[in-house]
């Protein structure tokens, strides 16, 4: 049973080894990685000694084996060891730096993020601020102007001014169209006026004249 486990725990091993192999490496890991490949083959020669005596099941081969795993395989089963820890103090090391370099990469990020919102804010409201007075100018103009027309002498030929294209433009488009027929209508009740003035002048006179005929009569 022990030795089935020892076939599979080296399989094993060896098949972990390969893949941590795999992975992109720096060149001083290359090379501890090169010094445990060497620890390896030494230690598995005399590992494989050691079993080998072990299966003979003698005297002699249970010496060797006890002998060989107290001194030269352990010897060379710390090497191997050695550079296994030394890997994973590089491993850590790195992933030390790596958490360094995400925890500067988050906070330059947040500081981005905090920067971007105050901008979009400030822009939100410097927008706001220019959408306000863009309709509220026109408006309030449009306002005064109306305001006028309405409480003062009722002149009107006062026009409302027609800076945009929007709603306000069109309100005071037509509202000056309205003006402009309102004026119209005016200058012809005006000018009918002035002909019924003369018209009813002329018939004064001719009632005279008549008035003064009858006397003579």
């Amino acid at each position: 049973q022990l030795l089935n486990e020892y076939e599979t725990n080296l399989k094993q091993s060896q098949e972990r080894w390969e893949k941590l192999k795999a992975l992109p490496a720096t060149d001083k890991r290359q090379a501890i990685m090169k010094q445990y490949d060497t620890a390896r083959a030494t230690w598995l020669e005399v590992s494989q000694q050691i079993v080998a005596g072990r299966k003979a099941d003698t005297r002699e081969g249970r010496r060797l084996a006890l002998d060989l795993t107290l001194g030269v395989a352990r010897e060379r089963f710390e090497k191997m060891r050695d550079a296994l820890d030394q890997l994973t103090e590089l491993d850590l090391a790195g992933a030390q730096t790596a958490s360094k370099e995400a925890e500067a990469l988050y906070a330059r990020t947040m500081l981005w993020l905090v920067a971007m919102v105050a901008g979009a804010m400030v822009a939100g409201l410097l927008l706001s601020l220019f959408i306000g007075a863009s309709i509220i100018r026109p408006l309030n103009a449009a306002v005064a102007g109306l305001k006028d027309i309405a409480e003062g002498e009722g002149d009107l030929t006062k026009r409302l001014a027609v800076k945009s294209q929007d709603e306000l433009g069109e309100l005071s488009k037509w509202f000056n169209i309205f003006l402009e027929k309102l004026q119209e209508i005016v200058r012809r009740i005006s000018g009918s006026a002035q002909t019924l003035a003369r018209s009813a002048e002329t018939l004064t006179t001719v009632s005279e004249d008549m008035t003064q005929g009858a006397d003579a009569m």
